[in-house]
């Protein structure tokens, strides 16, 4: 994919010890190899094609196999953050809150019987009427209940936190995808337990390739990041032909290079509150030197 731009007479920088902020040489790739200093706020600077995608994604899955009871969503929905999405069958996991609840207060009545008796041997330690033998066993049971004890509290508090997450809510705004099962399907967790897939539109991503070797030319500047980063923004233009009407801001750049065509992802966001701009939708960015 091919980039043009202007590059300024400052592109040939001397070599200095270290590397740039990475959000720098990032835009300086993007923007055609280069910042064109001395230009007047808004130059064209460079451009490319890219492609919307997703800035956040999340799986809705199960954390115990369960039956689904409701779906609350359809494909293509857009949720709200708290909205419920999905409701398992609670009947067992509320026995199992039950039942966790009377082992705990048997736990509790058997500690409370078990440190009696040991203060009583302590008691009779003290007095020299108690042998070191029955002093051990009534210590080594007081220590045993409150184990016992211990492990009943974990068992209550696994079993609603369970049963709480039979509720699935979205942890943010965005687009549902379609359902991989129909209400009063069984999800099992050994077989994945992925619903549907919330995307966050809001905001949003555009992914460009630049060609990496024009990275090369700007490694030394006396620039700083928030310097660069407030210089620069980019504008794109809908497969219409018509311009978006939100800026954006380079955030980063792939930790990978395509050795084969010598290119390397570039991630630049929007704001999308409209929702205009869907993943998967083709672009071009323009890059622009305030």
């Amino acid at each position: 994919m091919q980039i043009t731009g202007l590059i300024s007479s400052k592109c040939n920088f001397r070599n200095v010890s270290g590397v740039l902020p990475r959000l720098f040489w990032i835009a300086c790739v993007f923007l055609g190899g280069g910042i064109a200093y001395g230009q007047e706020p808004g130059t064209l600077t460079g451009e490319a094609k890219g492609v919307v995608v997703a800035a956040r994604s999340w799986d809705i899955s199960a954390e115990v196999s369960n039956k689904i009871s409701r779906l609350h969503f359809t494909t293509g929905q857009l949720v709200q953050k708290g909205d419920l999405l999905v409701e398992f069958d609670t009947a067992f996991k509320r026995f199992d809150v039950e039942l966790a609840k009377t082992a705990l207060a048997k736990a509790e009545t058997n500690m409370a019987s078990a440190d009696e008796a040991f203060q009583r041997q302590e008691k009779l330690k003290q007095s020299s009427a108690a042998s070191e033998v029955s002093y051990d066993a009534a210590k080594h049971a007081a220590d045993n209940a409150q184990a016992d004890h211990r492990a009943a509290v974990i068992r209550l508090e696994m079993a609603e936190t369970i049963l709480s997450a039979q509720k699935l809510y979205a942890p943010f705004d965005g687009q549902m995808s379609a359902s991989k099962y129909r209400e009063n399907a069984n999800v099992s967790i050994d077989e994945g337990s992925e619903i549907a897939t919330l995307v966050q539109l809001d905001p949003i991503h555009v992914q460009f390739k630049v060609p990496y070797d024009r990275v090369f030319a700007r490694m030394s500047s006396g620039e700083t990041e928030a310097e660069i980063s407030a210089s620069q923004f980019v504008v794109i233009t809908m497969p219409d032909g018509t311009d978006y009407q939100h800026e954006g801001r380079l955030i980063s750049g792939g930790y990978e290079i395509d050795t084969e065509n010598g290119t390397q992802l570039v991630l630049v966001e929007f704001a999308n509150p409209d929702r205009i701009l869907r993943p998967g939708l083709k672009v071009t960015g323009k890059g622009f030197e305030r």
